[in-house]
């Protein structure tokens, strides 16, 4: 509205004061509209170019193969599954191999790597609440009581150490070990071992 206009409704009772008044409140009320709409443009400009962003979206979706995605999850999965898995047998492996050398190492053992050969190591199982070897103080028993085999460890203490089986000059016929004392005695009698 203009100001001749209101002058020209309000007549006789026109005031410049309140034509003023009236004009300020007129032109708040213009300028708030003008501001709402173009906030109102600018919220519809957003949503239109959100609405554009989804849409290209949903057609980048379109293009997706779903079926070859959920292969490479499963892929993906198995792959996690089996690294887990081999994490799990390398460690109790590890977990193994440390107490199989310190139950050697506890036996006695002059070299574990040759005792190692000797027994039956499916027979033995990892306990993981002492951290020690079960069945292995049975097989270790078998191996040291074999007249073959308990060379192999060293003796405990009261024990008497294994047999040392001696050759050349220092034996008898019979292929029993002779001692340097028994072989000096016997030579200081006039006894010749045999030439073999």
């Amino acid at each position: 509205m203009k100001r001749e206009e209101l002058k020209t409704l309000l007549g006789d009772k026109a005031d410049d004061a309140v034509i003023d008044k009236i004009m300020a409140m007129n032109g708040q009320d213009i300028e708030k509209h003008k501001n709402d709409a173009t906030k109102a443009a600018d919220d519809l400009k957003v949503a239109n170019d959100q609405l554009k962003a989804a849409n290209t979206q949903i057609e980048e979706f379109k293009k997706l193969d779903v079926e070859g995605v959920k292969k490479a999850a499963d892929d993906w999965k198995a792959k996690y599954d089996q690294a887990i898995e081999q994490h799990t047998a390398e460690t109790k492996q590890r977990l193994f191999d440390s107490a199989l050398e310190k139950g050697l190492t506890e036996a006695k053992a002059k070299n574990v790597k040759t005792i190692v050969p000797l027994l039956d190591l499916k027979g033995l199982t990892y306990n993981e609440a002492d951290g020690s070897i079960i069945g292995l103080k049975d097989q270790l028993e078998k191996i040291k009581a074999d007249e073959k085999n308990g060379f192999l460890f060293d003796a405990e203490e009261g024990e008497e150490p294994p047999p040392t089986i001696v050759t050349g000059s220092e034996s008898s016929t019979s292929g029993n070990p002779m001692s340097k004392l028994e072989a000096a005695m016997f030579k200081g009698a006039g006894y010749q071992p045999p030439k073999e």
